[in-house]
Formats: structure tokens, C-alpha cells, sequence
């Protein structure tokens, strides 16, 4: 009470003065400071220091220098946490583990059980979906780092046996190893609800009569080229590999549909001969140049737009058959250069034609680097077909 009742009157207090010196150093050390007399108090106070440090960091929370506190302690905070959880590894007794590992397996399962129940109940009572709820739970099942402080505060305390404390501190350290499979496993779950219980709309049918425009790639860059398509009411359908990616899209009502283009049967799904366009948004440039070839051997007349990271991989897209091939670097200095311009006081019209004219420049001369590249290789392809009784 009385530390509580102190920071909130004397840490802003001693904040705002550290402050106004602009020192960073000082600022840092009235933060160690402030740790290092919570933990004192609490330990006269007959508690766990890291008691009094957690106290201290929820005070610090409540200030509004807390941002800047959060700044300067992050270098420490992986060293920190990484001290913490060996020293809670050190303190494991692995012949204890070894002699109780059936009471132990049975305490963690139990533990689990209650955390993920409750907390997909409380998830779910806040309006959330089944899935999502459940992928809550399941994450949040395994014990929390601040088990491992009250127990210690407790047994500090002699509020239970030291036995006891050293077999839930057990329970709590493998736990805590586990989390990152039971964060697969939450989503893994979550997937499986969603599909059951169907809380995921439809999958999109692809139209006999033609897909429209099909964007292969729901990414960031799939996903701004779908909203611009909607905003002139183009007809679209995206092909996505990554399930929540798939997910998500669908919950925000677009059209999009699992598959990975590897499958040649999933290109032949798309119905490619009816489609107005395909565009290629996939940040993997071998498979982007591979689906453009064999696209375009198939569909001679389809427009194939795809996204390449540089000049070369545009070069190589327009030499498989690309229509047109977006270089990623180019984009962003083009747009670089408008913004510099403008806010240099230049009209907004001329840099705009000459940011397209630009534009058109450089694609012509990627295309022409693409076709002079071409002809040797055609040269020594008739070269390497033909008859040696001719020579």
C-alpha cells in the first residue's frame, strides 16, 4: 500500500525532473533506481524482491513517462528474461522429475485444462468466434512466468511447504517449454472449428463462364490490387497457400480460395482460357517466372501481370511471356521521386507525367535488355537443332 500510495505521487515527481535534464543515462538510472528500492522494501516487508520489481513496473505503467521507459529498458529486457528463466531452470530437480513424472504429467495436463477452459469461456462469453476462442485457450493454457514469482512470494512466505513449491515450480518450467506447440496446436484447432462449424463463409466457386481477373497471391500486394478491382467492380478471384491468410480474406468477404499453384491441377481449376487477366503477386521469383511460362504456353492472348523484385527478374518475367512485369525497386523510387518533388513546391501535374514518362522509359528499355537476350539464346537453340549432315 504504501508503495503504491508513494509512486503515485513521487514517480511522476522524479520522472518529470529526470526529464528536463534530457539525459537518457539519468532517466535509465531513476528506472533502475526506482526497481531496486521497490525490491528492498518488499524484501523488509518480509517478500520476494521480484515481488517489489513487479510492483515497480506496474507503477511505472500508470506514469505517462512509461513509453519512454519501455525505450530505454528494452536492450535489457531479452538479457533479463533470459537470466530469469535459467536461473528457473537451474533451480530443477531432475531426479525429482524423473521419480514423479507421472504426478507431474498429470498436474501440467490439469493445468492446462483449467487455463484453456476458462479462458475460451471468457473468450467466447466477449463475443468471439468458436475458433478464435478456442486458439485463446489453447495459447494461454500453459503457465505464465508470474506463476513462477508467486510461488516464490509464497514460499518466501512459508505459506506452503517448500516441496510443494519446488514440485509446481516443476509444473510451471515445463510448461512453459511447451508453449510454442501449443501455440500450432491452438491454430491448428481453431482451423478445424471453423471448417466444422462453419463459421467460415464459403469457398468461391470458379465461374464456368470465367474467373474474371485471377490474382494468384493474397498478400499484402494481392490484397491492394483485389481492393482496387472492387472499387472499379472488377470480377476477381485470388488463389492463396497460406490457410490464414485464406481465412482472412474470406472473413472480410473476398473471394479467395485455398491452393498451391504448384499443383498443375489448380491452374487447370482456374479456367485460365476464359479469364481476363491473371496477375502474379508471389514474393518467390523462380515460381513467378515458372507459372508465367507455362501459362502463357497455354493461354497465348491472356494478359499476365506479375510483380518482380528487380530489374533482372522483370527482365527474365518479360523473356517467359509477361505482359507486363513491376519491379519492385523501380515502384519505390518512382514514388520516392514524387514525393520529393512535390514537396519541393513542384506542380503536381508535371510530376506526375514525368514520373510516367519515366516509368514507360525504364519498362522499354527492360523490355529491349529482355529481347536482346532472347536472340542469342534462340540463335543457339536452331543452333543446337539442326542437322550436322547440313554443315
Amino acid at each position: 500500500a504504501i508503495l503504491f500510495i508513494a509512486g503515485r505521487f513521487v514517480l511522476p515527481r522524479m520522472f518529470g525532473q529526470a526529464a528536463r535534464t534530457k539525459s537518457p543515462e539519468l532517466f535509465l538510472a531513476a528506472s533502475l533506481l526506482i526497481v531496486i528500492v521497490a525490491s528492498l522494501a518488499t524484501s523488509a516487508a518480509g517478500l520476494s524482491p521480484i515481488v517489489g520489481a513487479l510492483l515497480a513496473g506496474l507503477l511505472i505503467a500508470e506514469t505517462e513517462y512509461h513509453s519512454e521507459v519501455e525505450v530505454m529498458t528494452a536492450p535489457f529486457k531479452g538479457l533479463a528474461l533470459g537470466v530469469f528463466l535459467i536461473t528457473v531452470g537451474m533451480q530443477l530437480d531432475l531426479r525429482l522429475v524423473a521419480a514423479n513424472w507421472q504426478m507431474l504429467l498429470l498436474a501440467i495436463m490439469g493445468v492446462m485444462l483449467v487455463k484453456a477452459t476458462v479462458t475460451t469461456a471468457l473468450v467466447r462469453i466477449a463475443g468471439a468466434r468458436m475458433g478464435t476462442a478456442a486458439e485463446t485457450g489453447v495459447m494461454m493454457a500453459s503457465p505464465s512466468e508470474t506463476t513462477l514469482i508467486v510461488l516464490g512470494a509464497a514460499g518466501a512466505a512459508g505459506l506452503i511447504l517448500p516441496s510443494t513449491a519446488a514440485f509446481w515450480t516443476t509444473v510451471t518450467a515445463i510448461g512453459l517449454t511447451i508453449t510454442p506447440l501449443l501455440a500450432k496446436a491452438g491454430s491448428l484447432i481453431a482451423r478445424r472449428i471453423e471448417f466444422v462449424s462453419g463459421e467460415l463463409p464459403p469457398e468461391a466457386d470458379v465461374d464456368a463462364e470465367g474467373p474474371g481477373t485471377v490474382i494468384i497471391g493474397f498478400g499484402r500486394v494481392g490484397r491492394t490490387v483485389a481492393d482496387m478491382l472492387k472499387v472499379h467492380d472488377k470480377k476477381f478471384i485470388a488463389v492463396e497457400a497460406d490457410i490464414d491468410t485464406v481465412n482472412e480474406g474470406r472473413r472480410a468477404g473476398y473471394p479467395v480460395i485455398f491452393g498451391d499453384v504448384v499443383r498443375p491441377e489448380l491452374v487447370d481449376r482456374l479456367n485460365l482460357g476464359r479469364a481476363d487477366a491473371l496477375i502474379l503477386t508471389m514474393d518467390e521469383p523462380v515460381l513467378t517466372v515458372r507459372l508465367t511460362r507455362r501459362v502463357r504456353g497455354w493461354v497465348p492472348n491472356l494478359p499476365i501481370i506479375a510483380r518482380a523484385r528487380d530489374w533482372n527478374h522483370a527482365a527474365e518475367l518479360y523473356r517467359a511471356g509477361a505482359t507486363d512485369a513491376v519491379p519492385e525497386t523501380l515502384e519505390s523510387s518512382l514514388q520516392l521521386s514524387e514525393a520529393v518533388l512535390v514537396d519541393l513546391g513542384v506542380a503536381v501535374g508535371p510530376v506526375i507525367a514525368s514520373i510516367h514518362e519515366k516509368r514507360d522509359g525504364m519498362r522499354k528499355a527492360i523490355k529491349d535488355a529482355a529481347e536482346m537476350d532472347r536472340e542469342p539464346r534462340l540463335r543457339r537453340t536452331r543452333a543446337d537443332d539442326a542437322d550436322p549432315s547440313d554443315a
